[in-house]
């Protein structure tokens, strides 16, 4: 399905955050269409989180005005600190949305099961909890068929819920931890150079722990891809950093050799 918006080339964060107010305007008023335009929101959030466009909108709250209220106190917090922040505090003052709202409809966008429909078969669903109970179950390694697709749309919860649990989980892979450690091992040695990297490693956590919807195997995985690609080329500056502090370190231990003899 082609999104209507175009969010994923949109670099202007007026417009995203225009958007993203209409969207949340059609969620209120269409229950019928919850989930198709909930699907579209999560888009939207999404390429608000890939664009960085959260660094560029301004902190407004238009539950009450709808020219929007300013809530910073200095220049330095006019804009949103991280794209957590964004989605905790920015989220709900511009669409007077709770946040939980925006994490399930970024578990629609993000669902492949869902992506490949059609607007038409979206607007079919009934009831936003079967769409989110079918996302679930693609998480878990279920196979998600025609079938279980018009049975979401069709059944009741209690239906659907129990038509769900029918279907056997498919076997997944288990992420091992020993990519996690090696990974935290090579940032360590890469702050000695730089602390800034810590910094950058906390929010890649908070990112992917965002996304990942509480998803451990999910998880570990984003963050051992983000982080690897973080120190896979360290800037040469860091490298002679490192070389730098590796010969003073051993000058030092010359030296007190020289003092001993």
């Amino acid at each position: 399905m082609t999104h209507i918006y175009g969010s994923e080339n949109l670099t202007d964060p007026n417009r995203a955050v225009e958007i993203l107010r209409q969207l949340a305007a059609d969620v209120r008023c269409l229950s019928r269409a919850t989930v198709y335009y909930r699907l579209l929101m999560g888009r939207h959030l999404v390429a608000i989180q890939k664009n960085q466009l959260w660094r560029y909108i301004e902190r407004l709250d238009y539950r009450q005005d709808p020219a929007g209220k300013p809530l910073w106190l200095s220049s330095t917090s006019r804009t949103y600190s991280s794209w957590y922040n964004f989605i905790e505090e920015g989220f709900e003052s511009i669409t007077g949305l709770h946040r939980q709202t925006a994490y399930s409809a970024i578990k629609l966008a993000q669902a492949s099961c869902l992506s490949s429909l059609s607007a038409e078969e979206l607007h079919n669903f009934k009831r936003l909890a079967n769409a989110l109970q079918l996302v679930s179950k693609e998480r878990r390694g279920v196979e998600v068929t025609p079938e279980l697709v018009i049975q979401a749309q069709e059944m009741s919860i209690k239906q659907f819920r129990q038509a769900a649990c029918e279907t056997p989980p498919s076997a997944r892979p288990t992420q091992k931890a020993s990519g996690l450690a090696h990974i935290i091992k090579l940032l360590r040695a890469v702050a000695a150079a730089d602390p800034r990297v810590i910094e950058r490693f906390w929010e890649i956590v908070r990112d992917v722990m965002t996304a990942a919807d509480q998803n451990p195997v999910r998880a570990v995985r984003s963050i051992i891809a983000s982080c690897s690609a973080l120190i896979s080329k360290p800037p040469k500056r860091e490298r002679n950093a490192a070389l730098i502090s590796g010969l003073q370190d051993r000058r030092a231990d010359n030296a007190k050799a020289v003092h001993a003899s």
